[in-house]
């Protein structure tokens, strides 16, 4: 799967288990946040950061940052390939 397909994919598998889900950006936009992950996902009081990548997909300086970052504020913040990657966190 490319990045687009597996963001598809974790986008629709988190909204229909009831999750709210913000994609922060696309390759039309710049991101606001240095390293934002592509998808934050909220339900309830959980908080979710998922930098999605493709097959080929390499994570940047900045984004695994800004993952750091999340973790440390006690958030889930991950890499995900699939929703797989996703699911074991829900």
């Amino acid at each position: 799967m490319n990045e687009a397909q597996v963001q598809r994919q974790i986008v629709d598998g988190l909204r229909a288990r009831g999750y709210e889900v913000i994609v922060t950006h696309d390759s039309k936009h710049r991101p606001i946040v240095q390293g934002i992950s592509d998808i934050i996902a909220v339900l309830s009081d959980r908080v979710m950061f998922i930098e999605c990548k493709g097959e080929d997909g390499r994570v940047s300086k900045e984004q695994m940052d800004f993952l750091s970052r999340m973790r440390g504020l006690g958030h889930i913040a991950i890499v995900a390939c699939n929703f797989d990657d996703v699911a074991r966190f829900l």
